[in-house]
């Protein structure tokens, strides 16, 4: 079984969205938690599909941000891979199949990505080629950037249970952070050559635009990977770090 977490806050319409593509995979052996936190629109209708269609709907009573609702619904499950979708994006149908199938062939790897199509009003955007995603050896590059999407992510639970887990202090960039920690330590495959997951923009509000000088959430996850990483680093990645964190102190 295959537990899928998505956090959700309002935007109904995109919600019901994310859930449908959930359940519409050709791999079936999956446990969707759905983590509602703390809502102020209406999702009695997203509710409803979720448990009609056999799986669980989280209600929290104060909203923690999505790292604190990830965390609450990967805990109520004890399968042995973990997948992350946000309410905004969109699996294609064969998403869980492809990656599981990849990882089958590829034992070695306790984490993978697959490729997103970035969708902006509705459109197909070309992606630049610096910010292709990446597989392997991710950690430099993930200190300049957040190489690692979010909604394409598989990870298995032994993987998730040493990683720490999102850090709810961060209210933005908290992934950033949790793949930082992760790549100072183990590769990550890129599953695939096609494009699994939609990354949705322009057309709702994101948390990204909502929260000023995203830079500072940067700083603070490699700060942190410094403070406490002195054990885990070595001397190369240290200063990589702390090259990183003088530039993005710079912005």
């Amino acid at each position: 079984v295959v537990s899928v977490v998505i956090p959700a806050f309002n935007r109904r319409n995109l919600l019901n969205r994310a859930i449908e593509s959930v359940l519409g995979q050709s791999f079936t052996e999956l446990s969707l938690i759905v983590v509602d936190d703390a809502s102020t629109e209406d999702l009695e209708a997203c509710r409803r599909r979720v448990i009609g269609a056999g799986h669980r709907w989280k209600c929290l009573d104060i909203n923690s941000g999505p790292a604190h609702a990830r965390n609450i619904g990967a805990g109520m499950t004890e399968s042995d891979w973990i997948m992350f979708l946000d309410s905004d994006d969109v699996w294609k149908p064969e998403k869980v199949d492809k990656q599981l199938a990849w990882h089958g062939d590829h034992p070695e790897f306790r984490i993978s990505q697959v490729i997103e199509d970035w969708i902006r009003d509705g459109m197909t955007v070309r992606k630049p080629a610096r910010l292709a995603q990446l597989g392997g050896d991710i950690f430099e590059e993930s200190i300049r950037r957040c190489v690692i999407g979010c909604s394409c992510v598989a990870m298995r639970r032994d993987l998730w249970e040493e990683s720490g887990r999102f850090d709810p202090f961060l209210r933005a960039c908290e992934d950033y952070e949790l793949w930082l920690r992760i790549a100072c330590r183990e590769p990550v495959g890129l599953a695939g050559t096609t494009a699994l997951t939609e990354k949705h923009a322009g057309d709702h509000p994101q948390l990204s635009r909502d929260i000023p000088a995203l830079d500072r959430f940067r700083i603070l996850a490699l700060a942190k990977l410094l403070r406490n990483g002195i054990r885990s680093l070595n001397a190369a990645q240290r200063e990589l770090v702390g090259k990183g964190l003088t530039e993005r102190a710079g912005i």
